[in-house]
């Protein structure tokens, strides 16, 4: 039976999973883990997984886009995983094809490669660069890291991605380190930083649309296509 070790940077993302999971209770329980969107930890968290006995490991969440093309709440199956400093690594392409047909229409959904950074792509000149650089379709910090896990295990990889933020659209620079290491949000370093630059308060009404936007699909998909994803 394949053992499936999940990745997510936040923890919205791992609860997408495991609602849908309550629902199913006849699947087998994969093993979650946060990295609270630090691409550092990916790779470690993706490897502690495996020697945890998963046999497979998935990349699920949401996804900044590059491509000009994508709207808040496309979703993204990856054929390749890119990084700015590293080989291109491929996802296993009977995964991706078992998950692109339990998912019917439930959403836009795109077969592209996904890039991963060390820091969130806050700006559309970063987002255009990028793009023109590695024809990349959207930007992550975990799949990457996962990707490398799998690939020096001899294991399959998915990357499940759905577009939070358009590439026409800038991010509020927000305080860092806003995100705890278990992917939950430090709301007074947010509400500090608006209050530094209260010019961003629009934009961060747009950004929190179109990120409900995103949750509300990668939800779908988790309820819609959950043993797809789970290599059953």
């Amino acid at each position: 039976m394949t053992r499936v070790g999940i990745v997510t940077g936040m923890a919205f993302e791992a609860e997408c999973l495991r609602a849908a999971l309550r629902r199913h209770p006849d699947l087998p329980k994969p093993r979650i883990q946060v990295t609270g969107a630090r691409r550092g930890r990916a790779e470690a968290t993706a490897r502690n997984l495996i020697a945890e006995g998963a046999t497979a490991l998935l990349s699920f969440g949401v996804a900044g886009g590059l491509d000009p093309d994508l709207k808040p709440g496309d979703l993204i199956i990856a054929d390749h995983i890119l990084s700015v400093n590293g080989p291109i690594l491929a996802a296993d392409s009977r995964w991706v094809h078992a998950v692109l047909e339990g998912l019917g229409d439930i959403a836009a959904i795109r077969t592209l490669p996904i890039l991963s950074v060390d820091n969130a792509v806050q700006n559309t000149r970063e987002k255009a660069r990028l793009f023109k650089e590695t024809g990349a379709g959207a930007v992550d910090m975990e799949s990457y890291g996962t990707a490398r896990a799998a690939s020096s295990a001899d294991l399959p990889m998915l990357a499940v991605r759905v577009v939070a933020d358009s590439a026409s659209r800038s991010l509020p620079k927000l305080a860092s380190g806003a995100i705890r290491s278990n992917g939950t949000v430090r709301l007074r370093p947010v509400l500090a930083g608006l209050l530094q630059r209260p010019h961003d308060i629009v934009r961060m009404i747009g950004v929190g649309r179109d990120t409900a936007r995103a949750r509300r699909v990668l939800r779908r998909v988790a309820f819609r296509d959950l043993p797809a994803l789970l290599r059953r």
